[in-house]
């Protein structure tokens, strides 16, 4: 089965990295260790959402799993319109 996750990164304020995403991290690593292929899209902003498409095309998910926090809500929700 193929998982693929979807990370829409809060928007960047100066002087601060971008941030790493854990629980996909740990939800992959386990995954991983019991068979399951997975693949992770890290968005940016809004000018980056045929990526998904084209990932989508290439890694044929089973299954689709988004992260969103408060921050990052309107880019998710372009993305799924999308």
């Amino acid at each position: 089965m193929n998982i693929l996750f979807i990370y829409p990164q809060p928007p960047m304020h100066e002087g601060k990295e971008r941030l790493f995403n854990q629980g996909i991290a740990y939800l992959s690593a386990v995954l991983k260790k019991e068979g399951y292929k997975t693949s992770l899209v890290t968005l940016a902003d809004s000018s980056q959402l045929d990526l998904i498409i084209t990932r989508i095309n290439k890694f044929k998910p089973d299954l689709i799993g988004i992260s969103s926090t408060t921050d990052q809500i309107d880019l998710t929700k372009e993305m799924i319109k999308h």
